[in-house]
């Protein structure tokens, strides 16, 4: 009805011209339309072929966290659930499953494979059903099965409602016994990752944030890229083979925090992710893969595709990991001093830029590895001024501790931040998830607003 009778137009965008043009199109529009068809047959919705996965699995360990409100449980198969009831977001839960060691078992030297996974794994689909059954068998159901490459995990979170809770115990069991790694969707990647490249070497911005942790590390694929277009050198069988074992014997740990039944959700458990083969039990430092360190010397210089008035310019200094809260925590508060410096100087005094940041990056994955950067989107002719201007802020932060007054503007937005995490499903879910394997974590988050409020100037000055 909306097609019949209605006057049409062709469209083609081509890189190459086309001979004759309006009448190699027109003859081509007629020779399709010569072409018989049948009007499609409505189909019926599959059922979901992932309702039972074998015997229940048996609780062997049951026990609570009281001043944080967390049950942890431990199944025969090895894996951990953690649960927080809250009643902070009615009818919603927060959950996160983490499984494997992730990307710090990746090849140092094949840069791209976290890239790969996190944008096909979504489109395949299960072994029984397509991405496109799966679409129409999940309508109506705000579930989630995509999946990201942490530093020391493959995850998978989301926030859900809360009845739609037993289907995304399903769709998390059947993620880690029945990923599909399809032919179709091998055959997407090629085309996918070209222009994937394409389109992010024309950012500067998104070229830097790719590319900085590769510089950063001397070349170590796990933390980046030398370029988008570094992508095409990834092959779907070189995905397939990092993250596949992963997800069908890796250690395995599920958060929930939420307003939830938590028996009902270790019930739920049970008959799904409790349910398959034996797994090993998640805990902190298992795994032994080659270290990082921050090698990065002098300057290295990225070309981007993008306008030529566009780039980003940015300084590093290599720090550490996060095993010490203090010292983690007076970095955090240094980089935030420096980022209202920096607004001061390179933005207000300046006029330079309008984004300079400074950052404090640090993780539990590599040990001794970490790094504070400071950033701006610039134009190349500015790129120097700001680099002066950052080294100047970093030297005057060296040589003499920081204003009360900056000091105060620099951590009240972190004390407030944590305060309000206290009461946010989604700041508690990603602890939650290590409560059985880290819990060393779990002191962190009870001493940081302690921690935080009694570093000084001094400090600062001496990190």
């Amino acid at each position: 009805q909306a097609w019949g009778g209605a006057p049409g137009l062709v469209h083609v965008s081509t890189t190459a011209p086309i001979a004759d043009a309006e009448a190699t199109l027109a003859a081509r529009y007629a020779e399709s339309a010569r072409v018989a068809v049948a009007a499609p047959v409505d189909k019926a919705v599959a059922a979901f072929a992932y309702d039972s996965f074998g015997v229940p699995g048996k609780v062997v360990s049951d026990r609570t966290i009281a001043d944080l409100g967390i049950r942890t449980v431990r199944f025969g198969n090895g894996l951990q659930l953690n649960l927080k009831r809250t009643d902070w977001e009615a009818g919603k839960v927060s959950f996160a499953l983490n499984v494997g060691p992730g990307g710090q078992a990746m090849p140092p030297a094949k840069p791209g494979i976290a890239v790969a996974a996190s944008i096909l794994l979504p489109q395949d689909g299960l072994k029984a059903h397509d991405a496109t059954e799966l679409r129409k068998i999940l309508a109506g159901r705000r579930v989630s099965l995509g999946l990201g490459v942490e530093e020391d995990a493959l995850s998978v979170s989301a926030t859900i409602p809360a009845n739609d809770l037993d289907l995304q115990f399903k769709l998390l069991a059947a993620r880690l016994s029945a990923t599909a790694f399809r032919p179709e969707t091998a055959a997407q990647w090629a085309p996918t990752a070209k222009t994937l490249g394409e389109a992010l070497s024309a950012q500067p911005m998104q070229l830097w944030s790719l590319a900085q942790g590769y510089v950063l590390t001397g070349g170590d694929g796990r933390m980046g890229l030398p370029s988008p277009k570094a992508l095409s050198a990834v092959s779907f069988e070189d995905m397939r083979a990092q993250i596949a074992p992963q997800l069908g014997e890796g250690a395995a740990a599920l958060s929930l925090v939420g307003d939830f039944d938590p028996d009902q959700a270790i019930a739920m458990a049970a008959r799904t992710l409790g349910a398959l083969p034996k797994r090993p039990e998640r805990a902190l430092g298992k795994y032994s893969y080659p270290p990082l360190a921050f090698t990065a010397k002098g300057l290295t210089q990225l070309t981007h595709a993008g306008q030529a008035d566009q780039g980003v310019v940015s300084i590093s200094w290599p720090t550490n990991d996060d095993h010490d809260l203090r010292e983690s925590l007076t970095r955090e508060l240094l980089a935030a001093a420096m980022n209202l410096r920096a607004l001061d100087l390179i933005r207000e005094q300046l006029g330079a830029t309008y984004t300079p940041q400074a950052s404090s990056y640090d993780q539990p994955a590599y040990p001794g590895y970490g790094h504070i950067t400071m950033a701006a989107s610039s134009a190349p002719k500015d790129m120097a001024l700001i680099a002066g201007a950052f080294r100047q802020i970093a030297g005057e932060m060296r040589d003499q501790p920081v204003g009360e007054d900056l000091l105060k503007r620099a951590r009240e937005p972190m004390l407030a931040a944590y305060q309000r995490a206290e009461r946010e499903n989604d700041s508690w879910v990603n602890l939650v998830a290590v409560a059985q394997s880290e819990p060393a974590r779990l002191d962190r988050r009870r001493q940081r607003i302690a921690v935080l409020q009694s570093l000084t100037p001094a400090d600062l000055q001496a990190a």
